[in-house]
């Protein structure tokens, strides 16, 4: 990388290879890409992203640029080139500004932590880039555009709190507030914290303060501010910071009453009790741990579903010992030596509970029931079965379903929310007119990009399929098999479809990010074939059979409203009918297009059956 220089002045001379300085603000730092006549400046806003990016550790980073400002760019900051995926040039950049040896530092830590994250290397250049996708490229060797809605502009308090930094300053203050919360219960003999040491008391107050200042930047960071009660973090941290803070408010009136000299009333006594259940419950902040280790929040979701499970386990349980402590009460009466084990029906189910369900000590106590009784060994040896073998079994296979379920949901879930983050990115930097919508045209230049075919690749989908149903996924609709999201589409869509069809032009649609999401989901590997993709199909050939009507030659006859043609051919009435004598050419034009239909339908049929085995062979394991 070329050494950083100083802020050019708007005043002085520019150098000999530059270009005159462009009229923009000031910034702090300047990056700029080299033209035929030197170099020129990137807009404030791409400066911005750019240099976002390269601080926070990333190897290359995509922005839109060109004089429209449409036209996709991708930047490596190793090589330092700008290269065009649709011409594929290279253009040399620089940044100019101050680079310290805290940024720099900086740098290597988030470029490591991202290595770690993504398991891409930390430097990594554009031919390593683009030569672990060579194959997509011969794979997906088409024409190319794309599309997506515009960037929102952060404030400041929202950088903060999307910022690593403080995600890990955060964290940190939490494990040092549980490592505190330990000692204090250990040293920290006072009942109220206005009575404790001054150290206890400084340490107490800046917990307090900074959870107090994390909360008010991220409740700012939202940018609709009632959106924050939607957030079960947000309200579970508020609940906390409320009773830190409420706490201190609730324990000063009682320590200036002189409470805690022994002065104090029923009233005060009780204050104190609620301060202390107060300093207790300050505990659950530890939980906040679990958000950042997905694997223990799934098991504790696990848990928390199969609580139902759990319960109706316990209940049945109960209503075992109960039974059992009954007859064993019963049963006891005539031996001097069990009485007292079973001299009441609560003692009896505590007694089976520790030693036939727990099974403690329970090869002392069969000898004793044998020498008394056969029939009480008998029945203790069934509560064993029922109650340990059974019951706590079925319990631990509850449980066991339980959170693999939930944790393969949970999965589930954030691989499709990192798909669809990773998409959108991509999408922003490709979009060129900001209609959120993706066209046929910009759809092939999408699938060129690598790391759009890694992303697909990672997630399961196969990118050849995608690009397979190119044609049905932009193909026109009928009026009554969908509405489409732009509104700027004209209404009177069948119209122009039967008469582009007559005329031999294909027009294709555009559909939405949400709409390209869907069917990225729907061709994962692991999907099996639904019912809806059977309906798709079905739909398919018959909107293809009447266009296929459409394009007979013949008599032509005007567009309405009412049965398709083949509706009419066969409940017409006995005249003639040009559509059922069609001359040489329109048969040959029939069984061709037939052919294509034929050939579509097998195609269709054998990805069905690739996913139906997909699904037989993921199934089982």
């Amino acid at each position: 990388m070329p050494p950083a220089e100083a802020w050019p002045s708007t005043t002085s001379s520019p150098p000999q290879t530059s270009s005159p300085p462009e009229t923009s603000p000031p910034q702090l730092v300047l990056w700029q890409w080299e033209h035929r006549t030197g170099f020129k400046n990137y807009d404030e806003k791409a400066c911005e992203r750019i240099e976002a990016a390269y601080q926070r550790g990333e190897s290359h980073v995509r922005l839109k640029a060109g004089k429209m400002k449409s036209t996709p760019k991708e930047l490596f900051f190793e090589d330092m080139i700008q290269f065009d995926p649709i011409t594929k040039n290279h253009r040399p950049i620089r940044r100019l500004g101050p680079d310290s040896c805290l940024q720099r530092w900086k740098r290597r830590v988030n470029g490591l932590y991202r290595t770690l994250e993504t398991g891409r290397p930390r430097r990594m250049t554009y031919e390593q880039y683009y030569s672990t996708q060579a194959e997509s490229w011969k794979k997906l060797d088409h024409p190319i555009r794309a599309v997506l809605e515009s960037e929102h502009e952060p404030g400041c308090c929202t950088r903060v709190a999307k910022s690593s930094w403080f995600s890990f300053v955060t964290i940190l203050v939490v494990v040092l507030n549980a490592v505190w919360l330990g000692i204090d219960a250990n040293l920290n003999n006072a009942p109220i914290i206005w009575e404790a040491d001054p150290g206890f008391q400084v340490a107490e107050y800046c917990f307090c303060l900074y959870f107090v200042v994390e909360l008010i930047i991220r409740f700012c960071a939202f940018e609709r501010k009632r959106d924050c009660w939607r957030d079960s973090w947000f309200c579970f941290d508020a609940t906390l910071v409320v009773l830190m803070v409420g706490e201190t408010l609730v324990t000063l009136p009682v320590w200036l009453s002189g409470a805690h000299n022994g002065e104090a009333g029923f009233g005060d006594l009780s204050i104190l009790l609620v301060a202390r259940i107060l300093r207790l419950i300050k505990l659950g902040r530890v939980v906040r741990l679990l958000r950042h280790a997905p694997e223990a929040l799934s098991m504790v979701k696990g848990l928390l579903h199969a609580s139902r499970s759990v319960f109706v386990t316990m209940l049945l349980l109960l209503v075992l010992l109960y039974l059992f402590g009954i007859i064993f009460k019963t049963q006891a009466e005539a031996s001097e030596e069990l009485r007292p084990k079973f001299s009441h029906v609560g003692v009896s189910m505590v007694y089976l509970l520790l030693h036939g369900t727990f099974l403690d000590a329970v090869s002392d106590e069969v000898p004793v029931l044998k020498e008394e009784s056969v029939v009480l060994t008998i029945l203790f040896l069934v509560f064993i079965f029922l109650s340990s073998f059974t019951i706590l079994n079925m319990l631990i296979g509850i449980l066991v379903e339980v959170v693999t379920s939930v944790s393969r949901r949970e999965q589930e879930r954030l691989a499709v929310l990192d798909l669809k983050t990773n998409l959108r990115d991509i999408l922003e930097v490709h979009d060129k007119d900001d209609d959120q919508h993706v066209r046929k045209d910009e759809f092939e230049l999408l699938m060129r990009n690598p790391e759009m075919y890694m992303i697909l690749t990672n997630f399961g989908v196969d990118a050849e399929d995608l690009v397979g149903m190119k044609d049905i996924l932009f193909e026109i609709r009928e009026p009554g098999e969908g509405v489409s999201d732009d509104p700027e589409e004209p209404e009177n869509t069948d119209v122009a479809e039967k008469s582009s069809c007559l005329a031999g032009v294909s027009l294709s649609r555009k559909i939405s990010f949400d709409e390209f999401m869907d069917t990225v989901l729907r061709l994962r590997g692991g999907n099996g074939a639904l019912v809806r993709d059977i309906v798709d199909l079905r739909e398919y050939v018959r909107q293809r059979m009447d266009r296929l009507e459409l394009q007979l030659p013949g008599e032509s006859q005007p567009f309405t409203d009412g049965p398709s043609p083949r509706w009419a051919v066969a409940t017409g009435t006995s005249g003639p009918c040009t559509m059922l004598r069609p001359s040489t050419e329109g048969m040959e034009f029939v069984a061709s297009q037939f052919a294509e239909i034929c050939a579509e339908v097998r195609d269709l049929r054998e990805r069905l059956a690739g996913l139906e085995k997909r699904q037989q062979e993921v199934g089982p394991a």
